[in-house]
């Protein structure tokens, strides 16, 4: 009984650093909405599995180029965020416009992001992550 509770602490202690990690990520993406803009081009964008470990997920591909303080940059940062598959909604949206308004790190003009501010992939990786806790609750009592 005593190993099921510290492996319950361990999962559930992971799921909790999962949650401070989105928490922050969604923390930076908000304040990269106060950050410089400028018209950025899309160079690619596509969609496809992508593997991690042992798993397959959707991911979103996109890379832009943009001029920052007279000099040019790329980047293929969409928004911070932990889970890549919500990115996949936005894809149509990028294929059909070729100019970009990207927001840049005024300090480090070659951090950049295109989906800036508090977003609902944000909210959708938090309830995806509480719901591995609802369901190990559920199925194995941890």
């Amino acid at each position: 009984m005593e190993n099921l509770n510290n492996d319950a602490l361990i999962v559930y202690g992971l799921l909790a650093l999962g949650i401070v990690i989105e928490v922050f990520l969604m923390y930076k993406n908000h304040m990269a909405k106060n950050w410089s803009q400028t018209q950025g081009e899309l160079i690619s964008s596509e969609v496809g599995m992508e593997q991690s470990g042992n798993s397959f997920g959707l991911a979103a591909k996109v890379n832009y180029k943009y001029t920052a303080n007279g000099k040019e940059f790329q980047s293929n940062q969409i928004a911070y965020a932990t889970l890549g598959s919500g990115f996949a909604l936005f894809k149509n949206f990028y294929v059909k416009n070729n100019n970009l308004t990207v927001f840049f790190n005024p300090l480090k003009p070659e951090v950049a992001v295109i989906l800036p501010g508090i977003r609902l992939f944000h909210a959708l990786d938090i309830a995806f992550i509480l719901g591995i806790a609802y369901y190990l609750y559920g199925v194995f009592g941890l």
